[in-house]
């Protein structure tokens, strides 16, 4: 479920078109995208964690969103890869 969860994140970054994505709005697309499934905090934060080691998605910190989060260039290609 984990690999679908960080497929699913990668699709929605993309669709983001360049803008950056709050990780609170990351978390609750995934939920809603997952209705079937019961996500723990633990699970989303993890899969975030997978994309980010992995070089995926990197993040900065802003002073009223929180952490946002945006594709790297070996996130785009495997984004669209899934697309």
């Amino acid at each position: 479920m984990e690999t679908q969860i960080k497929q699913f994140m990668l699709r929605a970054l993309l669709a983001a078109r360049d803008v950056p994505m709050p990780e609170t709005t990351l978390r609750s697309v995934t939920r809603n995208a997952f209705p079937h499934v019961a996500i723990t905090t633990e699970v989303l934060g993890a899969c975030i964690a997978g994309l980010k080691e992995h070089n995926l998605i990197a993040s900065t910190d802003d002073d009223i969103a929180g952490t946002i989060w945006m594709l790297t260039g070996k996130g785009i290609i495997r984004a669209e890869k899934l697309a």
